[in-house]
């Protein structure tokens, strides 16, 4: 088999296509983890309201998470734990997040059905202190 001689041409080439890849690697997992985010604290603010004014009752967190695996087999990170540090999750972070203003993306509103309004915000953690992050690990 002969040798291929690569010219820097090439190996500049190469590196460019590398380089785009790795970053819109990082770009896409970065979004994906923002998405999962608010998608966290927009559930955890649902069950926070609706289990904190007595309109649920103590089992409601079981249900919800068992009819959410049949609905959706093979969802993961929707047990009754998960739910429960979902609503933490609002409540610790309610207040550092409540002035931002609501997303006007219309392609979020569509996937909940007309009669439960759940608001998935923007959450941006640039604008996070040091001070803020560490009263979340303490958690």
């Amino acid at each position: 088999m002969a040798q291929v001689t690569y010219s820097k041409q090439y190996s500049d080439a190469i590196q460019a296509i590398k380089q785009a890849i790795l970053q819109s690697r990082y770009t896409a997992a970065r979004l994906i983890n923002r998405e999962m985010l608010a998608l966290y604290y927009a559930v955890g603010e649902y069950i926070s309201f609706n289990s904190r004014t007595n309109t649920w009752g103590t089992g409601a967190l079981e249900f919800i998470s068992q009819q959410l695996q049949q609905e959706l087999p093979g969802l993961r990170g929707f047990s009754i734990t998960s739910l429960k540090k979902m609503r933490t999750f609002f409540e610790n972070w309610n207040s550092i997040f409540s002035n931002r203003p609501s997303t006007t993306d219309k392609n979020t509103s569509s996937l909940i059905p007309e009669n439960i309004t759940i608001t998935i915000r923007p959450l941006t953690t640039d604008e996070l202190n040091v001070s803020d992050l560490g009263s979340f690990t303490n958690i």
